[in-house]
């Protein structure tokens, strides 16, 4: 009984409200007109929104069509696209068959994007370069990339790295300056790339020391020492690229390895045709860590052998030379033959040209000349003296 009175207070109460509601006038407003006195009206201009891609799934030249459409929007222009190819050599440097294509899309607007596939034609990775400071198109172009809800796995200095699955994408930015060291203008770099998961061991492990480096170590092997290394300090490796030839002029010149690593670390080796140890280049966007990795490979405490114009230090422990630049926050390690190598020390030297030759004979006094040609042909061995005979 009390249910069903309730029931009948709520109905009266609906009704009673309903007809209150009905007697009510609404106030007609009526719209404004401008006046003398008004402001114009603001005009709100809305940015263009580029669609998510999945570039991945695209072919190249799809791509490029994709790339062009949807930077249009920016109105940014494609002006040109450059195609170049990569090829497998073998040890004699004779090229065999295609390892990857790269197409570099140069727009206005200081915009470039180069779309890198394999030799199957698949993409494996895109870049982006954008060089105006342009902080909108810099954005769209992320929005584009379609990475922002992924796991973020490295963040550094004005560089973040995230990572799906065999995907890991990279944005990171730095100053651009003049020669006084003002500052310019800031440029961006966006990187969507596939990776294969780092496996190797070698067979036996030897710590990182560049105090014994020679031409002769194993490039992986020294590799994965550095990687070691770098866990040591709280650095972890994100991915390691291919090893790829280096060529000038279409002739094979030498190989280069690319690895990178959490807080804005890069590692470069580079051997020669022969697979023989040249260089190792480590840098690191990251002041902090740069610090770090001066500290932990110990240069400072070599052999100080100059400074040059550009602030690099130059550090000498028996054959390998240490090459510090606090401006580019990177260490160079340049592994030179020993001096009785001659092999190594021929494989490494290019004969000089007629006009080389020339240049040589005319050089100056017979000590010049000696020293110039050892240091321009046999990896940075210093003549003292020069018998006659």
């Amino acid at each position: 009984m009390k249910k069903i009175i309730f029931i009948g207070i709520l109905l009266g109460a609906t009704v009673f409200g309903c007809q209150l509601n009905a007697q009510v006038k609404k106030p007609v407003v009526k719209p404004k007109t401008a006046t003398a006195k008004s402001k114009s009206p603001i005009t709100v201009t809305k940015e263009p929104v580029l669609r998510k891609i999945d570039f991945f799934s695209l072919s190249p030249d799809d791509a490029v069509q994709t790339l062009n459409d949807e930077l249009k929007k920016l109105k940014i222009t494609l002006n040109d696209i450059n195609e170049e190819s990569s090829y497998y050599y073998d040890i004699t440097g004779k090229r065999g068959d295609l390892l990857s294509t790269s197409r570099t899309l140069v727009f206005d607007n200081k915009f470039q994007a180069i779309i890198t596939s394999d030799e199957d034609d698949l993409i494996q990775e895109i870049s982006f370069s954008m060089y105006s400071g342009n902080t909108k198109q810099v954005k769209a172009v992320r929005n584009m990339m379609a990475y922002g809800g992924w796991p973020q796995v490295a963040l550094a200095d004005n560089d973040t790295t995230y990572k799906n699955g065999d995907i890991i994408a990279n944005s990171s930015s730095y100053i651009n300056k003049n020669d006084k060291g003002e500052a310019l203008n800031e440029s961006y770099t966006v990187l969507i790339k596939r990776i294969v998961p780092y496996t190797y061991v070698p067979k036996n492990f030897k710590p990182f020391d560049p105090t014994s480096l020679n031409v002769y170590n194993n490039a992986e092997d020294i590799g994965y020492a550095i990687v070691e290394l770098m866990k040591k300090i709280g650095i972890n490796l994100l991915y390691k690229n291919e090893n790829r030839p280096i060529t000038l002029d279409e002739v094979l010149s030498n190989y280069s390895c690319d690895y990178k690593f959490s807080n804005g670390v890069s590692l470069t080796i580079n051997t020669s045709i022969a697979r023989k140890l040249k260089f190792i280049f480590i840098d690191s966007s990251d002041p902090i860590t740069f610090s770090k990795l001066k500290k932990t490979l110990g240069v400072l405490q070599w052999q100080k052998t100059e400074s040059d114009e550009n602030d690099d230090d130059y550090y000498n422990h028996d054959n390998v030379i240490a090459i510090v630049s606090s401006y580019g926050k990177d260490i160079v390690f340049r592994i030179n033959p020993l001096p009785g190598d001659t092999k190594t020390r021929l494989e490494n030297t290019s004969a000089p040209t007629f006009n080389e030759l020339v240049e040589l004979y005319q050089g100056g006094t017979s000590d010049e000349v000696a020293e110039s040609i050892t240091s321009s042909y046999m990896n940075q061995i210093k003549v003292d003296t020069v018998k006659t005979y």
